[in-house]
């Protein structure tokens, strides 16, 4: 029984072929005849022509436009070359200017040192000038006290000594004071007497005159003689101080005298002579 049901299945199935789907398109495909390709729509004469000649333009513009081109690039590069050429003149000129400007500074500045330096050496001068002319009129104008004369005499046993003073200058001699002292000695260093002690003898005006007296005792007719005769040596020594108008400095006149050489004894008055040192003023 089985075997009868398998029978008619196999013989259904082997009967009758199948169809094959693939197959059958591929016949189809062959079956179909062959279609010819659309004519493309005809172009009119003028407008290929147009197009022609606006290639052929363009084509020729071309050229024109890359040599306007290039020459606007280079005029821009030129106007560039030139601008910087421009700048670097006015750097140059702008350097040159402040160059100058510190020339003249420095010029001022030296003029101004050398204004400063001439000025500083002018006021110099000028007050050297002033110091100058105040001097000469200082010395022109001030007091000179000065001895004039100066006598020895020989009087009873004693020997006198009178000594004048002159004020030769043109203004007062104020506190004045002098001192004398004679000696019969070996010549020797004379010491100027102190006389700070010793009150002074007053003011005395432009040509006045004072005369001091000093003297020795105890002096011999003997030692006159041998003073006249030069067997003794006698000086007289002093000085005299005082101030004048312009006060900067107490002034002194120191004076040295002796014997005049070669004098008989029987002259009882007679002048002494300067000794060479001992003799000075200020």
């Amino acid at each position: 029984m089985l075997a009868a049901l398998l029978i008619p299945v196999s013989v259904e199935s082997f009967g009758e072929p199948r169809s094959n789907p693939v197959a059958e398109q591929k016949e189809t495909e062959t079956e179909q005849p062959e279609q010819e390709p659309k004519p493309l729509p005809a172009t009119p004469a003028s407008v290929v022509q147009e197009k022609a000649r606006e290639v052929t333009t363009k084509e020729e513009e071309r050229p024109q436009e890359d040599e306007y081109y290039r020459k606007a690039n280079l005029d821009a590069q030129v106007r560039m070359a030139e601008a910087s050429q421009d700048l670097v003149k006015l750097t140059m000129q702008q350097l040159r200017a402040r160059i100058f400007e510190m020339v003249l500074l420095v010029g001022a500045v030296g003029a101004a040192v050398w204004a400063a330096m001439s000025a500083t050496k002018a006021a110099a001068a000028a007050q050297a000038s002033v110091e100058v002319t105040s001097r000469m009129a200082e010395r022109q104008l001030r007091a000179y006290v000065n001895v004039e004369t100066a006598m020895i005499s020989w009087k009873e046993n004693t020997l006198f000594v009178e000594i004048s003073f002159r004020n030769g200058g043109q203004t007062p001699a104020y506190d004045v004071a002098t001192f004398a002292k004679t000696a019969i000695a070996e010549e020797k260093k004379f010491l100027t007497p102190s006389i700070d002690e010793i009150p002074p003898l007053g003011d005395w005006g432009p040509g006045e005159k004072f005369t001091i007296t000093t003297g020795l005792t105890s002096v011999t007719i003997d030692d006159w003689h041998n003073i006249c005769a030069k067997k003794q040596p006698f000086f007289v020594w002093g000085v005299v101080r005082y101030f004048d108008a312009f006060r900067r400095e107490q002034r002194h006149t120191n004076f040295r005298f002796k014997m005049q050489d070669g004098l008989v004894g029987h002259i009882d008055r007679t002048k002494p002579t300067l000794c060479p040192e001992g003799n000075r003023s200020n």
